[in-house]
């Protein structure tokens, strides 16, 4: 008799049991769909409950900001927030974009690499948003034990206006790290091994795999008679998953000539002893054609590796504009440039415009920049892809 009464109980603690995971599975799908997360890595991270509640919030004006959730790791700083209005709007009703800065807790802002949002909030139609602030560092960084995260939010009478107008508030957030979720998780796989396509030879050095980042260094050979400006549908394939390259936009960083890194979706959840780097080819150019020579006061252009690029205009008011079109996609320039006499400038910004059949680049230097006529522009990207599959196998050096 004893054993009847017990199995009545039983069969509700599992009844209990397979509620929560159905309930935790639902509340995963839901967190990633209401901050419309596409990011693998970040997907798995919540996944595997790699992720820190927060629940902090500032108000000014019946507008609250509150950092919902962040996830950390080395290498990035995802943060999960939601914004909402608690009262009618006369003056202005679209929330159009704001800015953002996150200093650690020696109120020293954390250099990164982020994109900020533009957004498409009727004030008056709808109460709340739900949006993340992804930034990625160039560099690998101890995590912070606490972080401030400063907001000024933009608003406009009509969606899409562009009279913006800045509110007079700062948002402001402290958020205290659980470094007991976050601290001193990676994973190295190593392979060293040379890729060689059409004599160009490319060093697949290591990954560096962190929670929500992968970082592939590679290096380029000095003997190459190209320059590579980039690995065609390059990706990690782990358990058959494939992560792409690039996260909150940034695909790579140089650190000299020869060596860059390359930033993927994070395959750190799904582990495995092997996996697999794969791509179908490179973008390069030769290196005797990897400058363009402008006579900026002549309004010419003395070198260029094909014809298809001109000079449209050079604009000379706040500040000095050189209008290039190039006819086709995919071309851009570095944002440093040299004069004759070999000194190094640095512009104020590009902005680049792609509309077929052609590609508007306005090349922007500061007013006060003195350089001598003519200047050498490298080229950064160039539509001259060399084609050929590869697929490199990397290990786990900690197994």
């Amino acid at each position: 008799m004893k054993y009847k009464k017990l199995i009545p109980v039983i069969m509700i603690v599992i009844i209990i049991l397979i509620a929560i995971v159905v309930f935790v599975t639902n509340k995963e799908k839901s967190l990633t769909e209401k901050y419309d997360i596409t990011d693998k890595g970040v997907q798995e991270a919540i996944e595997n409950n790699y992720i820190q509640n927060v629940n902090i919030s500032d108000e000014h004006d019946g507008i609250i900001l509150t950092v919902d959730n962040i996830i950390v790791d080395n290498r990035r700083i995802f943060i999960l927030y939601n914004i909402e209005n608690t009262k009618h709007r006369d003056s202005f009703q679209y929330l159009s974009r704001g800015t953002f800065n996150v200093n650690d807790e020696n109120d020293t802002e954390i250099p990164a690499i982020a994109s900020l949002p533009d957004y498409d909030f009727d004030l008056n139609s709808k109460k709340k948003m739900y949006s993340s602030y992804d930034m990625v560092m160039s560099s690998e960084i101890d995590i912070p034990s606490n972080l401030r995260l400063d907001v000024t939010l933009y608003t406009s009478e009509a969606n899409n206006n562009n009279k913006q107008m800045e509110l007079p508030y700062i948002w402001s957030v402290e958020i205290p790290v659980d470094k007991e979720i976050f601290n001193n998780r990676k994973k190295t796989y190593d392979a060293n091994e040379i890729i060689d396509i059409k004599g160009q030879k490319i060093v697949i050095d290591k990954l560096t795999v962190y929670p929500i980042t992968s970082v592939l260094d590679i290096n380029y050979d000095k003997n190459n008679t190209m320059s590579i400006l980039g690995l065609q549908d390059i990706k990690i394939v782990s358990n058959g998953r494939e992560y792409t390259n690039g996260i909150d936009g940034l695909t790579s960083s140089i650190k000299d000539e020869y060596n860059s890194r390359l930033y993927f979706e994070s395959n750190y959840f799904n582990d495995n002893e092997k996996l697999n780097i794969e791509g179908s080819g490179f973008k390069g150019i030769d290196k005797n054609k990897e400058n363009i020579i402008v006579d900026v006061d002549n309004k010419t252009i003395l070198k260029a590796p094909d014809d298809n690029l001109k000079i449209d205009d050079v604009k000379n008011e706040d500040q000095l504009e050189i209008i290039f079109k190039y006819n086709g996609n995919n071309f851009s320039l570095d944002q440093t440039f040299t004069d004759s006499e070999g000194t190094i400038f640095e512009t104020q910004g590009m902005s680049v415009i792609h509309r077929e059949p052609e590609t508007t680049l306005i090349y922007e230097i500061p007013k006060e920049s003195e350089f001598v006529d003519p200047i050498t522009i490298k080229i950064s990207n160039y539509p001259n892809i060399i084609n050929a599959s590869y697929k490199v196998e990397l290990f786990d050096v900690n197994r």
